[in-house]
């Protein structure tokens, strides 16, 4: 009978870590032309002030954004005279925004935590790249960042007050948000399109001191995964000692 070398093997549990871990991968991502977007983060919430009042939250159902800083409202076309096109944005005319500015870091908290969240950013300077991350967070415990740089030079360049750099930052996880980070190296940015989705099977998520567990509860694939990784280990962990005795 032809045998397995010992360094074949632990290659195959190599490989099999690996493919537990990836089956943990839970912080998602999205850009403006997934469609699975406004069906994950299902529940938009826009300002309901009038233009130009201020605000430090915005609610819809449930739900409950509180932005720990004062927000303006701006309307697309108006207040808010330069934003994206429909190729990226799936705001149009008359549209309300939320306007910042005066920081650098913004710590957004939310009532309960949510499974997705995100919002359509724009750099509110014309002239020079801007960057911004958002930091997703359950409790203390980091799960993600997005980052991105604006340039807006098609606003000139092309005479279009369409041309704006809006960018998606949006993404999901099953752990669950409780907060994110806004971090922007310029003077203030807009924001638009905040969408929220509910965490499913309700909770507190099950990661950081926010969570309600320790853990996502593995899926029956990733119990085999296990199981094998168990029998490979104990197998060669035996063989080993059986050499030593020998």
């Amino acid at each position: 009978m032809k045998t397995i070398g010992t360094s074949t093997k632990l290659f195959a549990i190599t490989g099999l870590l690996a493919l537990g871990s990836a089956s943990h991968a839970q912080f998602i991502t999205y850009n403006p032309t997934n469609t699975a977007w406004q069906t994950v983060a299902n529940e938009r919430i826009d300002p309901t002030i009038a233009n130009g009042g201020s605000f430090t939250s915005l609610s819809a159902g449930s739900h409950t954004i509180n932005f720990g800083a004062t927000a303006v409202a701006g309307v697309v076309g108006d207040t808010q005279a330069v934003w994206g096109s429909s190729a990226i944005s799936e705001l149009t005319d008359g549209a309300f925004v939320s306007q910042f500015s005066g920081s650098s870091l913004y710590t957004f908290t939310f009532s309960s935590a949510i499974g997705a969240f995100g919002f359509e950013g724009l750099g509110d300077d014309l002239v020079d790249t801007q960057t911004m991350s958002v930091d997703y967070y359950n409790g203390t415990t980091f799960l993600g960042s997005i980052g991105h740089t604006f340039d807006n030079a098609n606003v000139f360049a092309n005479s279009d007050i369409y041309g704006g750099d809006v960018y998606l930052f949006g993404a999901s996880d099953a752990r669950g948000f409780t907060s994110v980070k806004v971090n922007y190296s310029g003077a203030g940015f807009s924001s638009g399109a905040f969408r929220v989705g509910a965490l499913a099977g309700g909770g507190n998520g099950n990661g950081g001191n926010g969570g309600g567990g320790n853990g996502a509860v593995p899926e029956p694939g990733e119990w085999a995964v296990f199981g094998l990784l168990s029998s490979g280990l104990g197998g060669l962990m035996l063989r080993a000692r059986r050499r030593k005795l020998a």
